[in-house]
């Protein structure tokens, strides 16, 4: 069998695992598992060496909170979840809106309901100056990329938003969101 197919009947379908097919997944309906080819063997995706990305979990009906801050975002400004497709991380288009709620940069988003657990955090908006204290005279966006599987408050900052494009292209080249994070972080460390 070759890896262009979507699926096999069985694992002794799935035929060699060749370099060419390196990290290509079939499903293996008797199983009911993805298989993906690694160094030579093919593995059931969670006993795989860690680069294939998760399964793609629904988020129903969740608050997210956090701060947002480069100084703290003020009163009024805005905060945005995107939600991501689960395989390619492609923005569905489908968004939810909120407010920071006080001058700290607090926030919180009702109602969130995601086809996965993958989402964008935008936070737009004045920000207090952490040296002066006063007003900033123009606005900012900053973003964050975020796995929601696991936990609901999100902190938009700084950092996160110099990571976000990186783990984005890290995800772009088969890691899963958290990998491309951890990977990132490192790298950063090291330069």
């Amino acid at each position: 069998a070759s890896p262009k197919q979507d699926f096999v009947s069985s694992v002794d379908k799935l035929g060699e695992c060749i370099e060419d097919f390196e990290g290509d997944t079939v499903f293996v309906k008797d199983k009911k598992v993805d298989y993906i080819c690694s160094d030579g063997k093919w593995l059931p995706v969670e006993e795989s060496s860690g680069n294939a990305k998760p399964d793609v979990v629904a988020i129903k009906d969740i608050v997210i909170s956090g701060v947002t801050q480069k100084g703290p975002f003020v009163n009024g400004s805005s905060i945005t979840v995107q939600e991501l497709d689960g395989k390619t991380l492609a923005q569905t288009g489908k968004s939810f809106k909120g407010k920071i709620s006080n001058d700290k940069g607090e926030f919180s988003v009702s109602s969130v309901s995601l086809a996965s657990q993958y989402a964008i955090l935008e936070a737009s908006g004045y920000f207090r100056n952490e040296v002066t204290g006063e007003k900033s005279s123009s606005t900012i966006t900053l973003n964050a990329i975020t796995d929601l599987s696991n936990r609901k408050n999100v902190n938009v900052n700084l950092l996160t938003h110099l990571e976000y494009e990186r783990v984005l292209n890290l995800v772009n080249s088969e890691l899963d969101v958290a990998t491309a994070k951890d990977q990132d972080r490192k790298s950063t460390r090291l330069t």
